[in-house]
């Protein structure tokens, strides 16, 4: 064979190859579409197409390199979608499945040890459909300039996620563990938001390594903001759901309020007094972390606010979507 025509089968075979290896990413992206819809059927799909996009877009830190935004919005999407999956598993009563949560805690950095011969079909499909949305977060960071320093943090920021997300399972289980106090200490990492800004961290180049605590005590204020925008918004929901996880719900049964065996008693207007409590933490939270601008000089700390006050109005004008 002449080397032409051997450089004409080579590149035929590599095409035949490509179009194959694409075809097969386009079946497995269709599978685990449909067990995304599957598993969140009972969630608006503006959540995924309307509010993360622009949730995420509102908390990008102003000094991210523009170059990377487009790749971390991609990586943010995934991981929230991973974390939608994961929430529902863990408390809502239809889906709960503490056997499969097991398996994919070990996601994305022991995922060699899953088990999937305890699984049954169905988990088998949701353990896939993780592992897709892990591939589409974690791989993108390794290239971005700050990885090597921060990867131990988000590994430990990832087990933080998943220690909120075991907490609402025993809640889930037994209700009459509910306090608020363990519930705003665990509960609001699974927002995720300190997940994404050290992301963000990640794709800085100029970054004063000397201000990092007071830019995580920054991200866990506004963790700590969006998880209060969260409970607020999504009440009616979790109420109809029987989400004792929940901050007004938690705070109801802790006080003697309402039994966890009543919950369908409570409404909005008799849960007004515990949603004033949440605004009146909102409110400081706001104040501290705008005391925080002369400290941090790798950010716009202005801008932050903003964007939290921004990502507030979003949750406020889908309520009833999200």
């Amino acid at each position: 064979m002449s080397g032409f025509a051997w450089r004409i089968t080579i590149k035929s075979e590599l095409h035949i190859q490509r179009e194959q290896s694409r075809r097969a990413r386009l079946l497995a992206a269709e599978a685990n579409f449909t067990t995304l819809r599957d598993v969140a059927s009972h969630r608006n799909p503006r959540l995924f197409s309307e509010f993360l996009p622009k949730g995420y877009r509102l908390m990008t830190l102003s000094s991210v390199d523009e170059a990377l935004k487009d790749r971390l919005l991609d990586a943010k999407l995934h991981l929230g979608m991973l974390i939608t999956l994961y929430d529902d598993l863990a408390d809502n009563p239809r889906w709960a499945n503490s056997k499969l949560l097991h398996e994919l805690y070990k996601l994305p950095f022991h995922s060699q040890s899953i088990r999937p011969l305890r699984l049954n079909s169905a988990e088998r499909k949701v353990v896939e459909l993780a592992k897709h949305l892990a591939d589409g977060t974690f791989p993108i960071l390794t290239s971005l300039p700050h990885f090597g320093s921060f990867a131990p943090l988000l590994h430990f920021d990832l087990q933080q996620f998943y220690n909120a997300n075991r907490y609402c399972e025993m809640l889930s289980r037994i209700p009459s563990l509910a306090n608020t106090t363990e519930g705003s200490t665990y509960v609001s990492h699974n927002m995720g938001m300190v997940i994404v800004g050290m992301m963000d961290l990640m794709g800085t180049s100029n970054l004063y390594f000397s201000e990092l605590g007071e830019i995580r005590s920054l991200f866990v204020r506004g963790q700590r903001v969006g998880r209060i925008c969260n409970v607020l918004t999504t009440l009616g929901r979790e109420l109809s759901e029987g989400d004792v996880t929940n901050e007004l719900i938690l705070g109801a049964i802790q006080s003697g309020y309402v039994k966890p065996s009543a919950l369908g008693e409570l409404t909005k207007r008799k849960l007004a007094p515990f949603r004033q409590e949440l605004e009146k933490e909102r409110r400081r939270l706001y104040r501290e972390i705008s005391a925080q601008r002369d400290r941090i000089r790798t950010f716009d700390v202005r801008a932050y606010v903003r964007g939290l006050r921004g990502l507030q109005r979003l949750h406020e004008n889908m309520e009833g979507v999200l």
